[in-house]
């Protein structure tokens, strides 16, 4: 519930850091996966390995040079995504960029399509629906306009089952659900937009059995 200020029994491989407050310093988390958790937000983390730095804030990380241009990552401690709109991310490096949102992420033209991210509070072991190559970003609203994301994955990533969506229009489609969509062949391939109004709390295939946080298409 407070800073975790030494962690040395967490493998020096991926050690991670989950606390409630900001873990300024982290001397003691390993230089290779260096992983900031925390529920405020970390705006300066020059002691994490420049390699895989992680800002996990619950507000919104707009500047973060301090952050690697090789792996930026701006997530939270909640959705995974911001509690405000990360509209402008020019600081992120175009190889990685992250725009998790818990609002309107309207405009998304920055991400690039190599490195689209599906990021859950917790475990999506099955995402065969999903392309590896491109995973998501999910936001707690609507996206409206997200030319950006490439057609090539498209994601469906909801609460409940959206099973048919013929109704939905065929140029960008939103299905704002409580459970898992598996199956969205009524979703037109381009403009597919699954946006969860909540955390996946008690997602079929999570079932609160990670017991933690865990990102899926995240490098590790």
């Amino acid at each position: 519930m407070q800073t975790c200020a030494h962690n040395a029994d967490v493998s020096s491989q991926c050690r991670g850091v989950l606390t409630m407050q900001t873990c300024a310093h982290n001397a003691d988390v390993s230089s290779q996966c260096r992983r900031v958790l925390t529920m405020q937000t970390c705006p300066h983390n020059a002691d994490v390995c420049s390699q895989c730095r992680r800002v996990i804030t619950k507000q919104t990380c707009v500047h973060n040079e301090d952050v690697s241009s090789q792996c930026r990552r701006v997530l939270t401690m909640q959705t995974i995504l911001t509690m405000q709109t990360c509209a402008h991310k020019a600081d992120v490096s175009s190889q990685c960029r992250r725009v998790l949102t818990m609002q309107t992420c309207p405009h998304n033209a920055g991400v690039t399509s190599q490195c689209r991210r599906v990021l859950t509070m917790q475990t999506c072991p099955h995402n065969a629906e999903v392309s590896s190559q491109s995973r998501r970003v999910l936001t707690m609203q609507t996206c409206p306009h997200n030319a950006g994301v490439s057609s090539q994955c498209r994601r469906v990533l909801t609460k409940q089952t959206c099973a048919h969506n013929a109704d939905v229009s065929s140029q960008c489609r939103r299905v704002l659900t409580m459970q898992a969509c598996p199956h969205n062949a009524g979703v037109s391939s381009q403009s597919r937009r699954v946006l969860t109004m909540q955390t996946w709390g008690r997602l079929i295939c999570c079932a609160g059995r990670s017991g933690g946080i865990s990102w899926v298409g995240v490098d590790s």
